[in-house]
């Protein structure tokens, strides 16, 4: 798995309490952030579909960010990406490909998603 090389890298050349508040505002301090950017922008007169798309793709970027920073604890952002591994039988993520799918299923998934929202909002 790719990922607990990159946390292998970051935790000998930050060291460990570095590497841990870096892991703990990645999981605590952006989805907070990105949060209020949705409800910020929810909620404002001036709404988008490119709005729903920037949002979608700070998820993705947080979600790729996640998976490869913090082995296993960062799949769960990612659950859809590895379901898709399962469905097609290749479950354990041991090869690029796998760790491509994974990522491209993220800025597939939360982009459009995002994009979808907002549209649907915009329409009402």
């Amino acid at each position: 798995m790719f990922s607990e090389d990159v946390g292998n890298f970051l935790t000998q050349h930050l060291g460990v309490i570095p590497y841990l508040a870096l892991a703990f505002t990645l999981f605590l301090l952006v989805p907070l952030l990105l949060l209020r950017a949705f409800v910020k922008l929810w909620a404002s007169e001036r709404r988008g579909s490119l709005d729903g798309l920037s949002l979608g793709i700070g998820m993705a970027v947080w979600a790729s960010l996640c998976w490869l920073m913090v082995p296993y604890c960062g799949g769960y952002p990612c659950l859809p990406g590895l379901l898709l591994l399962a469905v097609l039988g290749a479950a354990p993520v041991d090869a690029i490909w796998k760790e491509l799918l994974v990522h491209t299923s993220n800025f597939l998934l939360w982009p459009g998603m995002g994009w979808l929202l907002f549209r649907l909002k915009m329409f009402r």
